[in-house]
């Protein structure tokens, strides 16, 4: 199942839910505002724990200027977010 992110944890705790439905095969991208999340460590720290298949839009973390918080984390760009859609039959908004 694939993840697509839109909020920040900060914003919303329906972004805190997403810890419950995560399984190991998942991949999660955080997109938009959802790019927020990489502030929290704790929410992270969770996700990494149950898959290691964790994207942030590039576009969008250059937009809020978080690259300097991205480290070794995967950055994608649109066209890897449309092969990442069409390799997953579910995707979850949230």
């Amino acid at each position: 199942m694939l993840h697509l992110v839109f909020n920040s944890s900060y914003k919303t705790a329906t972004t805190l839910e997403l810890i419950d439905f995560v399984i190991p095969n998942d991949a999660i991208i955080f997109i938009e505002d959802g790019v927020y999340n990489i502030l929290n460590d704790s929410l992270l720290d969770k996700l990494q724990a149950t898959t290691k298949s964790i994207y942030y839009l590039e576009n969008d973390v250059v937009a809020r200027g978080l690259m300097p918080k991205i480290k070794e984390r995967a950055l994608i760009n649109y066209l890897d977010l449309v092969r990442l859609t069409e390799n997953n039959s579910q995707i979850i908004s949230w």
